[in-house]
């Protein structure tokens, strides 16, 4: 059953017009199925592109994270504090791609689809997601997402970068992704699956 989020709040909205540079958005509770040293290796390698990445959270990691920044020396890196949803919304709007994990190489991250896809996907934004075989299930890549093996900054930072050199192909993405959302996870599509459940049992 697909976890799907609140469409009150999260919402398709229109694309934000790209400036100067590409927005990647990352938010997490920084536990290491994250791999939030995974996006940040990979932002060290895209140092002399027009990218800046907006890291949105705390948690166990987070102070090792800043650590590690300060000794990559990573100036296109922002970490800002825990948000509630409604501005949690407002950011994934003002992104042009989002880093929906999970990017750790642990069992765990191979099992689940990451919440906050859902919600990217409900916005319809361009994911940049781990290559599980849960994420598998649901998107498929080079169509609604583009997967990246966890663990691993190289095809993440590629990645990110396929996506800022093609914002044509960064939108098509975007919008496939909201048709999955609205074909499999939104909430009249889970309602109408748990009224099926509940029926057989009831039968």
């Amino acid at each position: 059953m697909p976890v799907g989020c609140n469409e009150e709040i999260f919402y398709k909205r229109p694309a934000v017009p790209r400036r100067d540079k590409t927005i990647v958005l990352h938010y997490s509770t920084f536990l290491p199925l994250h791999g939030v040293d995974v996006i940040l290796q990979a932002a060290d390698r895209l140092r002399s592109v027009p990218v800046h990445f907006r890291l949105i959270g705390d948690g166990p990691l987070h102070a090792a994270m800043l650590a590690l920044a300060e000794t990559l020396k990573l100036t296109n890196v922002e970490f800002l504090p825990p948000v509630p949803l409604a501005n949690l919304a407002e950011e994934i709007a003002s992104a042009q791609i989002c880093l929906g994990g999970h990017f750790g190489s642990s069992d765990k991250s191979q099992r689940v689809v990451p919440g906050k896809i859902y919600q990217m996907m409900a916005m319809q934004r361009a994911i940049i997601a781990a290559d599980s075989p849960a994420n598998r299930a649901l998107l498929r890549h080079g169509a609604s997402a583009l997967l990246s093996p966890a663990g691993d900054p190289h095809p993440l930072a590629a990645a990110i970068l396929q996506l800022h050199e093609d914002p044509p192909y960064c939108d098509a993405l975007a919008a496939a992704a909201y048709q999955v959302f609205l074909e499999k996870c939104s909430e009249q599509v889970i309602g109408a699956k748990v009224g099926e459940v509940i029926a057989t049992m009831l039968a």
